[in-house]
């Protein structure tokens, strides 16, 4: 199976200025602690930086499941432990893996804020949310492609599931070639606001299915 890049606009990705004080620590539920104007003017500014820095990337794979245990799958070769993911694919033969990137150019605005402790975490919070919605649209392609809704997306280092699995993700996607995304020493990802994730294709309409 080969790799494919996804075609993504810009134009076409809405990052909510909610998120980005989400990602900053602020709950915007929480009526006890609103947010200051100022800190909203911030965010704000945050934001319409990131967006004018921010290149999107994308590609992906489409692949069987070629076994399932309890609490494994093996997907192209990559036996990747984790009960919670098992359980979410379920209904699924087929799953998407997919990475994204908001780009090197978001990376290099947030290291110019590192004198500056509250435009740092505003900024890297922006990139967060840039990196979350390039995802949702990632997801909505794949949705489309797939002609049904999909599981919930599903990313290493999380429930259970090993961040060290997340260079043979790469690898596979191609993903240096096709998104510029390497992994460091560390299992870093680089760009640092980059996201591999796994989605589930259910075998019917409506089998889709959430952890939470």
């Amino acid at each position: 199976m080969t790799a494919t890049t996804l075609l993504i606009e810009k134009e076409n990705i809405e990052i909510p200025l909610k998120d980005v004080l989400i990602f900053a620590g602020y709950r915007t539920c929480d009526k006890d602690s609103p947010v200051s104007k100022e800190y909203k003017t911030r965010a704000g500014d945050a934001l319409s930086k990131i967006k004018q820095v921010f290149t999107p990337k994308a590609c992906f794979i489409r692949s069987d499941i070629e076994k399932r245990g309890e609490d494994f799958v093996e997907i192209l070769g990559m036996r990747l432990e984790s009960k919670p993911l098992s359980e979410l694919l379920s209904p699924c033969k087929e799953v998407f893996l997919f990475a994204v990137t908001a780009g090197p150019f978001v990376d290099r605005e947030i290291s110019k804020m590192r004198f500056s402790p509250v435009d740092e975490i505003l900024y890297d919070a922006a990139g967060s949310a840039a990196a979350e919605a390039l995802c949702d649209e990632a997801e909505r392609q794949l949705s489309s492609l797939a002609g049904k809704k999909l599981c919930q997306r599903f990313s290493p280092g999380y429930s259970g599931l090993s961040i060290d699995c997340q260079g043979d993700f790469l690898r596979l996607l191609e993903a240096g070639k096709r998104a510029g995304i390497c992994l460091t020493k560390g299992n870093m990802m680089a760009p640092l606001k980059s996201v591999t994730a796994i989605l589930g294709i259910p075998e019917r309409e409506g089998e889709e299915r959430t952890l939470y």
